[in-house]
């Protein structure tokens, strides 16, 4: 086991405490540090201590470690609208687009207008590889055309900043498409890559209500099929509509589709447990941020449109320029209502809940958590077990027996909502009944 006192991102997967950004391997000057994946999905760094100085910057750079006060400032000392200068709805122009689109496909026609007109020379973004098994991976996208395979949401680690370095090194202007773990990564990286300054142009943050470890991949691919499977979409609305189910393609080109149903209701089984000690679901570090515009009225929910949050006067300009040469069409909507649509205030007492949590099962909190303010109520149970379920992934022997035990908690979590409605079925009929009694009562004596 490491400490703290020995200066590596070791301490960081020991303690599970690691978001699988990429910051350690980009900061490392000497490329001692890889990501690997473990048998639960979690994706990792490991160091090469043959290669490794010691220097120290690998957990310097760590947003796992460490909380970002002004991040969570933004969360816990003011209206987080406050932090936010416009909201709009909208979707893309272009029809390639928006149809191949999970949303309304306003981050990929940004980007396709910046390449075009030379505003930025490549886009730093996450596409799903077409492997057996598929998985999430970083790119640099230079070739406006290309950029419809990155489009959807992976929904599991990527180590988006783990080439950052030799990236920054041929390119002079790159946007970054990626979640709150990526974009305070990014920050912190700028005491080991201070070029990051001039040379990232523009930040497009992704709304992140959590994602899932990459043995969520494989799951769902067997609720599908036996066959080998070289790709998943996780919302595929081409074929089924806004917001779309997951699909699946088999290495001999099938399709097959699952239930949206199906990737809900096993999220709490394969959530990471440092994302449940993670409250920045709207990427505070970020020029724009867009997702899904939960809570918005007048929303197209047949075709998909996307929320955009501006967070600061370079994204103001931006959506300002593509939207004015007609690449994407926005509407305003009220800041708060698009936050209060994203449910920020549960968000925040669940995150106290988890970090309370956290400190009971005997896990260290990230650096600067004592400051915010996590002291509270007793804990539920559920919370306990929510981190429990993720500390467990890694010590199955097999991924078999993953699966088993992932088919055996949905069929008591189904059971759960069955008993559940039952009760609710049960409880209105009672108040039903005590109802006509109270009328019958008041009748009589009338």
């Amino acid at each position: 086991m490491h400490n703290v006192t020995s200066k590596d991102i070791g301490y960081v997967v020991d303690n599970r405490l690691c978001l699988s950004c990429g910051a350690c391997a980009a900061a490392c000057s000497k490329k001692a540090i890889t990501l690997h994946e473990t048998l639960g999905g979690y994706l990792y760094p490991k160091v090469d201590y043959l290669n490794c100085v010691h220097c120290g910057l690998c957990l310097k750079v760590c947003p796992g470690v460490q909380y970002n006060d002004r991040v969570h400032d933004a969360y816990l000392c003011v209206p987080h609208s406050e932090s936010i200068l416009e909201a709009y709805v909208g979707r893309s122009l272009d029809e390639e687009i928006y149809e191949n689109a999970q949303s309304g496909g306003v981050v990929t026609g940004i980007l396709k207008d910046m390449l075009q007109r030379n505003a930025v020379d490549a886009v730093l973004c996450a596409v799903m590889t077409h492997a057996i098994p598929p998985r999430g991976e970083a790119i640099l996208i230079g070739n406006p055309h290309k950029l419809l395979q990155a489009q959807k949401s992976k929904y599991v680690p990527v180590p988006l900043l783990k080439n950052l370095r030799e990236q920054l090194k041929v390119q002079n202007k790159i946007a970054v498409v990626g979640l709150p773990c990526h974009m305070q990564g990014l920050e912190l990286l700028k005491s080991a890559l201070p070029e990051i300054e001039d040379k990232i142009v523009l930040r497009i943050g992704l709304v992140c209500d959590r994602i899932l470890t990459a043995k969520s991949i494989d799951w769902l691919t067997k609720q599908a099929t036996e066959k080998p499977v070289s790709h998943i979409i996780y919302r595929d609305k081409t074929r089924s509509g806004y917001p779309g189910d997951p699909s699946v393609e088999t290495n001999n080109g099938e399709i097959i589709m699952l239930k949206a149903a199906d990737r809900m209701a096993i999220k709490d089984f394969f959530t990471p447990v440092r994302c449940r000690l993670c409250l920045d679901k709207l990427n505070v570090k970020a020029d724009i941020v867009c997702g899904d515009p939960h809570g918005v009225e007048g929303v197209d929910r047949i075709n998909g449109e996307t929320l955009v949050l501006v967070r600061n006067e370079r994204g103001k300009h931006v959506i300002e320029d593509v939207a004015g040469v007609g690449k994407i069409d926005l509407r305003s909507v009220s800041v708060a209502t698009a936050v209060n649509g994203q449910c920020i205030d549960q968000r925040v007492r669940d995150w106290k809940a988890y970090l309370q949590a956290w400190k009971g099962l005997e896990m260290p909190l990230p650096e600067g958590v004592e400051r915010q303010q996590v002291n509270g109520k007793k804990i539920l149970k559920v919370f306990e077990n929510d981190l429990k379920q993720g500390l467990t992934l890694d010590t199955y022997d097999k991924a078999s027996v993953i699966y088993k035990a992932a088919a055996g908690w949905l069929r008591k979590k189904r059971l759960k909502i069955v008993v559940l409605d039952i009760f609710k079925i049960i409880r209105n009929v009672f108040v039903k009944i005590v109802c006509i009694l109270i009328i019958t009562i008041e009748n009589k004596g009338a």
